[in-house]
C-alpha cells in the first residue's frame, strides 16, 4: 500500500491583488489612526467627533489585520527570494508575527481604553457600541491610556523597521522585495 502523494500548493513569486489591497488599505488606515490621535487634542467641541473617528478607524485597522491573517493562514504567500539567507527568512517571520501582534492589540486596547471612559464606545460620532464592564483598577489603568499609547508607539517602531528593511532590500540589495507588494 503506497502513501498518497502530498499535494503541494505552488506559491507565486509575487503577491496577488487581494493581499496588496489589504496591505495598502491597512497602511492608509494606520496612517489615518495616527493622524486622528494627534487631532484628539483639538478644542473640546471637536474632540468627541475626532475620537469617534479614531475609534472607528482603529476597529477598521483591526478588521483589515484579521483579514490579512486569514489570507496568510491559507498558505498562499510567495516564496522567500532565492538570495535571502535562512536568518533573514527567520527574521522576516518574527517581524511579521510581532507586527500582527501589535496590529491586533493596539485596537483592542483602544477599545478597552474607550470602555473605561463610559458605558458606550463612540464610532464615527454616530454609532455607539456597549463598552466592556471593567473593574475599578482596570478602569483606572486604562483611563490613563498608557497601555494603548505604548503599544501604538511600539507598532510605529515595528512599522519603521518594516519600512527600513524594505527600502534596504530595494536600494541596497536591489531585489524584488518591494516590487512584489507594490500596487
Amino acid at each position: 500500500m503506497s502513501a498518497s502523494p502530498q499535494r503541494r500548493i505552488e506559491r507565486p513569486d509575487g503577491f496577488g491583488w487581494l493581499p496588496r489591497l489589504l496591505h495598502w488599505s491597512l497602511a492608509l488606515v494606520v496612517l489615518a489612526a495616527v493622524a486622528t490621535s494627534f487631532m484628539a487634542h483639538l478644542p473640546a467641541a471637536r474632540r468627541p467627533i475626532v475620537v469617534g473617528w479614531h475609534n472607528a478607524i482603529g476597529m477598521l485597522a483591526w478588521a483589515l489585520a484579521v483579514c490579512l491573517l486569514l489570507w496568510r493562514s491559507c498558505g498562499d504567500t510567495p516564496r522567500p527570494l532565492a538570495m535571502q539567507f535562512a536568518w533573514q527568512v527567520a527574521a522576516r517571520r518574527v517581524v511579521t508575527a510581532v507586527t500582527y501582534l501589535f496590529l491586533l492589540s493596539v485596537p483592542a486596547t483602544g477599545y478597552l481604553h474607550a470602555s473605561a471612559q463610559g458605558p458606550w464606545v463612540r464610532f464615527f460620532d454616530a454609532v455607539f457600541v456597549a463598552g466592556l464592564p471593567l473593574s475599578d483598577g482596570a478602569r483606572a489603568m486604562l483611563l490613563r491610556g498608557q497601555v494603548h499609547s505604548g503599544l501604538a508607539l511600539a507598532l510605529l517602531g515595528v512599522i519603521g523597521v518594516h519600512l527600513g528593511i524594505t527600502l534596504y532590500h530595494h536600494f541596497v540589495m536591489r531585489d524584488r522585495t518591494l516590487t512584489r507588494m507594490l500596487p
